[in-house]
């Protein structure tokens, strides 16, 4: 058994109960059910130039992540070795290509931007690595990624990182250009969608991995048009007392969980699963970045009209 392997298979021998329960909680703090409402709650409640600093990462991250999936087409452990028994309840998350780990890349973008954000604060920059590490060690807990789809996650997530400080730095010190950066992230997504839709896959896999490829390209165009939205036309504020914020986050939330059960079925009938799946999830992030920012800057005029 190759040695990434045999690492799982002794993982396995060695779970109990209580940790594999913990585990599987701990893991979703890598998904996007979590991650999303994360950004959300930073970005219309607590500070934009955080939100848009680690949207950057998160989008930016999946991208480079799926990429990687598609180009290397490494089968999950419990494929190359039969014998591999992953956590069942682990494996419906555990979607395309094993190399590398997209939780554990979703978890540097997210939780890392944090650590880099908030490094001279060790109280929060300290558990934010710890948590890191053990998002990353519970795909390898759970069976559903050897130690080289971690290790590769977590190298190429933090070496993003140290670009992506740069590069946020330099759209933020160039405010006049922003047409031309919305024009390169949409060539970027062009250009990743037809190296999606050109390269060859293993046969019977293209299917799963162009759709989950379409949901990243979708919901980087929605960020980056809400993105510039706000910042020609909308530019809102999120200074605001706790009820309101907390109840700006509820609405918008459950606008978000409206759209995401109601858009799938509807655009995967009209355009097919893959457009469906990338206008899904372009409109989902423009609701975020731009739809419903819209729409509370223009209350918040109005009620100051009305005190006035």
């Amino acid at each position: 058994m190759p040695a990434d392997l045999l690492v799982l298979s002794n993982l396995e021998q060695i779970r109990t109960p209580f940790f594999t329960e913990f585990f599987l909680t701990l893991t979703k703090l890598g998904e996007e059910t979590v991650l999303l409402p994360v950004l959300c709650l930073l970005y219309w409640c607590l500070d934009k130039r955080l939100a848009l600093f680690v949207s950057l990462n998160f989008f930016s991250g999946a991208l480079i992540n799926q990429i990687l999936k598609i180009t290397f087409c490494i089968s999950r452990p419990w494929v190359r070795e039969p014998g591999l028994n992953p956590v069942p309840e682990a494996i419906e998350e555990a979607s395309g290509f094993s190399f590398p780990s997209g939780h554990t890349a979703n978890a540097v973008s997210v939780f890392g931007s944090l650590l880099v954000w908030f490094r001279k604060r060790k109280w929060i920059a300290l558990p934010m690595i710890v948590l890191t590490l053990l998002i990353g060690f519970s795909r390898m807990y759970l069976g559903v990624h050897t130690l080289q789809d971690v290790a590769v996650s977590l190298a190429v997530g933090f070496l993003w990182l140290l670009v992506s400080v740069r590069l946020f730095s330099y759209i933020e010190k160039n405010p006049e250009k922003d047409l031309h950066f919305l024009l390169f992230v949409l060539l970027v997504v062009l250009l990743s969608g037809a190296y999606l839709f050109l390269k060859s896959y293993p046969e019977g896999t293209d299917a799963a991995l162009k759709a989950d490829g379409m949901k990243t390209l979708g919901a980087i165009t929605g960020a980056a048009l809400g993105v510039f939205w706000d910042r020609r036309k909308i530019r809102f504020d999120v200074k605001a007392g706790i009820g309101a914020n907390l109840l700006k986050l509820i609405a918008g939330l459950a606008v978000v969980l409206v759209l995401k059960s109601i858009l799938k079925p509807w655009l995967n009938a009209i355009f097919g699963e893959l457009f469906g799946s990338y206008l899904r999830y372009m409109l989902l992030l423009l609701w975020i970045f731009g739809f419903y920012p819209f729409l509370f800057a223009k209350v918040l005029k109005t009620d100051r009209r009305s005190d006035a």
